[in-house]
């Protein structure tokens, strides 16, 4: 019969080593990420954001460009060079030095701090949720040590890392009636700094529906953070219905694939698709709080898969993917499918971004011979018949073909329509017997 101090000593040892192992994984992913977003300004998203800020056009007023022009203004008083940063740093040009190289740091350190805050809440959701502690370090590498994350995060330095934490911060408040409140809160922030949260409204009503002061919370809640992305976006003088269909680092982009008919008239696929969601989920979804995770990571994968994204929109999904591998058993082989394919699309779709028009590779300057090769190198494969006619085309199919099996899966985890469909198609009635 086992010792039950053994036992203990062995849970003791384990703690331990699970505990230095997430804290080695933390401290190097730190100091990589943060070397690698240092040397990594090109962004040209970045670029022309700081240039037109500096300029007090329109992405200045945001409230963005003004926390763009708060980190400047701080970057001023320090005891370093400041050379001239609207000739110094531009969409195709980068000249180093060490105060430029801080204030690229300087810029991109909130990116870090919230790619780090959103990991710790994917290793805490995952404890609460009852799974290992060695799962839930596992869940917290695949998001803190994920490259995809690093190279549309901290390099790029998109914003969509910002209301990705807070949507991760609503499930995280959801999961305990005391937090459902400030998760209701929390969403209103997080679909005001960016509007896409709003397609994740119909799960709230739906799974709260017993408690409807609740539900009704979530729909002001909603109304709240759609009023408040409007009013800023206004304010900075953009028109806000045509920023939906305008590509902008910091406003909402919308564009759906579309069936177009000989009259001219056009379906949206990604329309179509959501409305057989939403009636899905408002007709056949438990009531279950629990089921609101899979609710939503169901709506984003639907979205997905019938939308033109820009490759850094895929980190709104990608914690969503992650805590179901923890808690939900999914294979971990969907998360790479779909991560692998949309890298590859993204290298032959995007390589002006990646390049910032041949200037860089993967945002890191290219100033030597070197590096100007690799570049060649790496657009004359982007630019392949193969690649642009079948390669990335089939990696974006394949993506979409994988969000839509692993939306199947999830309908059929909540509501059993999927079997109750084959019983239909195979036996005449549900209840038949062959």
């Amino acid at each position: 019969m086992e010792d039950p101090r053994e036992a203990e000593e062995e849970l003791v040892r384990l703690h331990w080593r699970l505990g230095k192992w997430t804290t080695l994984i933390l401290v190097v992913g730190c100091l990589v990420k943060a070397l690698l977003m240092t040397l990594s300004p090109m962004s040209v998203d970045l670029a022309y954001a700081i240039s037109r800020t500096l300029t007090h056009a329109t992405q200045g007023r945001t409230p963005y460009g003004v926390f763009i022009g708060a980190v400047i203004a701080f970057w001023g008083t320090l005891p370093v060079d400041h050379p001239s940063i609207l000739t110094g740093w531009t969409v195709d040009f980068f000249q180093p030095s060490f105060g430029l190289y801080l204030l690229v740091f300087l810029l991109k350190l909130p990116l870090l701090v919230l790619d780090l805050l959103t990991g710790v809440l994917i290793y805490r959701i995952s404890l609460n949720a009852g799974v290992s502690e060695h799962k839930a370090a596992v869940a917290f590498s695949l998001w803190f040590l994920n490259p995809y994350v690093m190279l549309t995060n901290e390099m790029w330095g998109s914003v969509e890392i910002l209301p990705t934490f807070l949507l991760v911060l609503v499930y995280a408040f959801s999961r305990t009636r005391k937090g459902q409140i400030g998760a209701a809160f929390t969403y209103a922030a997080a679909t005001a700094v960016k509007l896409f949260p709003v397609i994740l409204l119909p799960i709230y009503p739906a799974v709260f529906r017993a408690r409807r002061k609740l539900s009704l919370m979530f729909v002001l809640a909603c109304a709240l953070g759609v009023g408040t992305y409007f009013g800023w976006v206004s304010f900075a003088g953009y028109n806000p219905w045509f920023q939906l269909r305008q590509y902008n680092l910091f406003t909402q982009y919308f564009d759906e694939y579309v069936i177009s008919t000989t009259g001219g008239i056009q379906v949206g696929l990604a329309t179509i698709a959501l409305i057989l969601t939403y009636v899905l989920i408002a007709e056949r979804w438990p009531r279950d709080e629990r089921a609101s995770f899979d609710g939503a990571l169901l709506i984003l994968l639907v979205f997905m898969a019938f939308t033109s994204w820009f490759p850094q929109s895929l980190i709104w999904l990608i914690p969503f993917l992650i805590l179901d591998v923890a808690f939900g058993d999914r294979s971990i082989a969907y998360l790479i499918v779909l991560l692998s394919s949309a890298f590859f699309f993204d290298i032959v779709a995007f390589y002006p971004y990646f390049t910032a028009n041949s200037s860089a590779f993967f945002f890191i300057p290219a100033k030597d011979y070197v590096t100007k090769s690799v570049v060649a190198a790496y657009e004359t494969f982007a630019k392949a018949d193969a690649n642009v006619l079948f390669g990335g085309p089939f990696a974006r199919a394949l993506f979409s073909a994988t969000c839509i099996v692993y939306s199947l899966k999830l309908i059929e985890k909540r509501t059993g329509l999927i079997s109750t469909l084959q019983k239909l198609l195979f036996y005449g009635d549900v209840g038949g017997s062959g």
